[in-house]
């Protein structure tokens, strides 16, 4: 966490947007995430331009849309969806009941990391 300015700047951060770009078998697909606090997340999939899929979380209430139909996420599908959407999980894992254990160490660059 030192490395990207401490836990205070990470908290202190209210949205993060990512933008992804790909070809896959010649059509461009773009994806575009946005996460804000507290739990709200916009996810938007496109192919050569045209939505694909969506899925829009405002931490209680998720919704996937698919060519058209709508279908809202529901039970551990939405807790794992909001687990993923928070903004720096690691800081919330206490939180959100989520245990860390070390489950090994691995060699990297000849060093133990």
């Amino acid at each position: 966490m030192q490395a990207i300015g401490g836990k205070e700047k990470l908290l202190s951060v209210e949205d993060v947007t990512y933008t992804m770009a790909a070809t896959v078998q010649g059509t461009p697909i773009s994806i575009t995430q946005q996460r804000k606090t507290p739990n709200k997340a916009r996810q938007v999939v496109q192919a050569q331009g045209m939505e694909m899929m969506k899925v829009t979380s405002n931490g209680t209430k998720a919704v996937m849309s698919q060519m058209g139909n709508s279908q809202e996420i529901g039970g551990k599908q939405l807790k794992d969806l909001n687990l993923e959407n928070t903004l720096f999980p690691e800081l919330q894992y206490q939180k959100m009941g989520v245990k860390a254990e070390l489950a090994g160490v691995q060699s990297v660059r000849w060093k133990e990391a």
